[in-house]
């Protein structure tokens, strides 16, 4: 049983049951002759002793326990990896400030969107951009989630607080809740989570006991943790809010909200740069899978930790692939500007197509057919684009191809030189 229980602790971190069984009942000489539901009982007692635990209690008095398995090891170390590579910090500070207003617009939807809104990406950039007033209770909740982000980002250093909280959750709530939804300081009544057939699913803690569990969450984000990984420290900050519920409406946007911001309070200030939110919305259902299945194993909160660190790294490959597509042109075209250097329609061309192409390859003989010049026109532009240290020259069976460089090298290269 120990050799059993060492395979199966966290390795194979299924969530329940059910699935345990499903997935090891069969075909599976190791558990030839054992009793499935004696190896669960005993799996997740040895899963109990091996946790690491936080000062956080759940309703019932017990702390959250989590293990750091490897999945989510290895997305903590592609984080780093990506933090360590940042392109935002190569960028001049003109197209910076388009991306992160292009992040706030993406964050406030996405966050309004996980929460019921409804609306159009294009409408909230709109709105946001022209200062237009929100017609709608939907386009309300996604401007003041913009308002409510840029509090956050302005008052970065500011000590985080149950009165920043609940700040921070009036401006995300202005003007759209229900009229016994406000409160002055936290919930003073029961909170009930439906689904769409209209069945309960999750109920808040008990609202007597919010405001201990608050400031136990407060001192949690304050106290410095040794031991506990700032990425995975953001993540019981949001699971345990989002647990507590210490509002009628506006927990989940307020949860996302108060993450960013202590990944960003902790170092990350690419986060900015990233909505975490634009890739959640797409995951709504097993978000509220991974935080429900939580509660049901006695708030082991390994499965909400292993589902966000998959989700960040997810949502920060996105993002960057966005961001390099929406930003980088620009970026090395005002470098190069900046040296007296102006690439021609041609080059231009063939520059934005390599960024949208993932830096494709393209010879001499595919570049004259395209733009429709001669050989010599053709080797110039192209070497122009080696010379500024654009493109790079390889060989491939008989001919010579042109392709782009790593951008971040480029940009780099572009700021040094």
């Amino acid at each position: 049983m120990k050799d059993l229980l060492a395979h199966f602790s966290f390795k194979h971190y299924y969530n329940h049951e059910e699935l345990f069984k499903e997935k090891h009942y069969k075909n599976n000489t190791l558990l030839k002759d054992v009793d499935l539901n004696e190896l669960w009982q005993a799996l997740n007692e040895f899963r109990s002793q091996q946790c690491d635990t936080v000062e956080l209690l759940d309703k019932t008095g017990n702390k959250l326990r989590f293990f750091v398995n490897e999945i989510i090891k290895t997305q903590i170390e592609r984080i780093h990896e990506e933090a360590s590579n940042q392109l935002e910090d190569l960028i001049p500070d003109e197209i910076k400030d388009a991306a992160l207003m292009d992040s706030i617009i993406d964050e406030a939807f996405s966050s309004s969107v996980i929460e019921g809104a409804f609306s159009t990406r294009k409408r909230a950039q709109e709105m946001i951009t022209k200062k237009l007033d929100p017609k709608t209770k939907s386009e309300l909740m996604i401007f003041n989630n913009y308002k409510a982000i840029r509090y956050t980002l302005e008052n970065i250093d500011e000590e985080i607080t149950p009165d920043f909280i609940y700040h921070v959750w009036s401006l995300l709530t202005k003007d759209t809740l229900e009229e016994g939804d406000y409160t002055e300081r936290f919930r003073t009544g029961p909170v009930y989570i439906k689904n769409k057939s209209g069945e309960i699913v999750y109920e808040g803690a008990d609202y007597k006991i919010v405001p201990e569990m608050m400031d136990a969450l407060v001192w949690f984000v304050n106290e410095k943790t040794d031991g506990i990984h700032p990425i995975i420290k953001s993540i019981i900050i949001h699971y345990y809010f989002v647990y507590v519920h210490p509002f009628f409406d506006g927990n989940g946007r307020t949860a996302r909200a108060l993450m960013n911001l202590y990944l960003i309070k902790s170092g990350y200030d690419f986060f900015k740069y990233f909505s975490i939110s634009k890739i959640l919305v797409e995951k709504r259902s097993k978000y509220y899978e991974a935080i429900k299945t939580c509660e049901d194993v006695d708030n082991d909160i390994t499965y909400f930790l292993e589902f966000y660190s998959v989700l960040l790294v997810q949502t920060i490959a996105e993002i960057r692939k966005t961001y390099i597509s929406q930003f980088s042109k620009r970026a090395i075209v005002e470098l190069l500007e900046k040296k007296s250097i102006v690439l021609n329609l041609r080059q231009l061309k063939t520059l934005d197509a390599a960024i949208k192409n993932n830096r494709k390859s393209i010879d001499i003989s595919e570049y004259i057919k395209k733009h429709k010049v001669v050989q010599e026109t053709a080797r110039k532009d192209l070497g122009q684009m080696i010379e500024y240290g654009i493109f790079e020259k390889n060989k491939v069976g008989k001919k010579y191809v042109y392709s782009l460089k790593e951008i971040v090298s480029v940009i780099s290269s572009l700021n040094e030189n």
